[in-house]
């Protein structure tokens, strides 16, 4: 079952009870441990991340770093990774 807020009562969150009303400090706490609960800290990440609105020019700054970065470099990182996983820890 759905629920949706009374829109001719928005005035009056919580049905005016004062003692209910949070501040938007609790209303964010409320909701980061709600979504811990219910979707575990990788999930709740992962929604929050659907939110970020990032900066800049990402293609201008990955141009930065690929342009001067050659195949070789990519390989030897790629197998640097590769071994790090592989020792035990």
């Amino acid at each position: 079952m759905m629920v949706y807020p009374d829109a001719t009562r928005l005035d009056r969150p919580f049905g005016g009870n004062t003692k209910m009303r949070k501040t938007p400090e609790q209303i964010r706490a409320a909701g980061l441990a709600a979504l811990k609960r219910e979707l575990g800290i990788a999930g709740m990440i992962r929604f929050l991340q659907q939110f970020e609105r990032g900066s800049g020019d990402w293609a201008t700054e990955r141009h930065g770093w690929v342009d001067r970065t050659t195949l070789a470099e990519i390989r030897k990182a790629a197998t640097r990774g590769r071994n790090r996983k592989r020792q035990p820890e």
